[in-house]
């Protein structure tokens, strides 16, 4: 939250974070609300990125790798990554 407040008020222009493909899925579907079943089904490769956007309310996110909004599950469940 403190980073969210530090954009809104113009201290903070941008931030990245380097972790792990589950834990930045975990993390950004929770802060973002985004489906969870989406979030479970699509894994992120190597050097791949969420992209959350600060708003009053909390986070928005606006990129998945390479999905954009609506981020809904798939008709038919599966996983993506190596095989």
């Amino acid at each position: 939250e403190e980073l969210r407040e530090e954009y809104l008020n113009g201290r903070l222009r941008s931030a990245l974070l380097v972790s792990h493909g589950a834990s930045i899925r975990l993390v950004a579907a929770h802060l973002a609300e985004v489906d969870g079943a989406f979030a479970a089904t699509y894994n992120l490769p190597n050097t791949a990125t969420i992209i959350l956007q600060p708003t009053p309310e909390g986070w928005r996110c606006v990129r998945w790798d390479q999905h954009t909004p609506p981020f809904l599950p798939p008709a038919q469940p599966h996983v993506e990554g190596p095989e």
